[in-house]
């Protein structure tokens, strides 16, 4: 899947509920991502509130796509190349898994 034809992490959770997909367990093994890359890009400060996100367990998992989302739209490239390579990936994968693993 090229970044070109993925969802934003929003637009993804919302198709994904609609199919009865479980949009918070989905995303968060998206944020050590997220924090990994953003700390080796020099961007500790967002890093940090990728982490922050984590420790909050009442945020559903469009509300934390939707600060990803934003985090993402505060970096320059490559960064959010690389950020928006981790949601199609999250993407493909998840897909892959509602399909049965083909």
């Amino acid at each position: 899947m090229s970044t070109g034809s993925c969802l934003s992490m929003v637009e993804f959770l919302k198709a994904l509920a609609k199919t009865g997909g479980c949009g918070d367990c989905s995303i968060v093994p998206v944020l050590p991502w997220y924090r990994d890359a953003l700390k080796e890009g020099g961007r500790q400060d967002l890093a940090g509130q990728v982490d922050a996100l984590a420790d909050q367990p009442a945020l559903t998992g469009e509300a934390i796509a939707e600060k990803l989302d934003a985090i993402k739209a505060q970096v320059g490239e490559p960064l959010r190349g690389r950020l928006a390579e981790f949601d199609c990936g999250a993407q493909e994968a998840l897909l892959q898994l509602k399909k049965g693993g083909d």
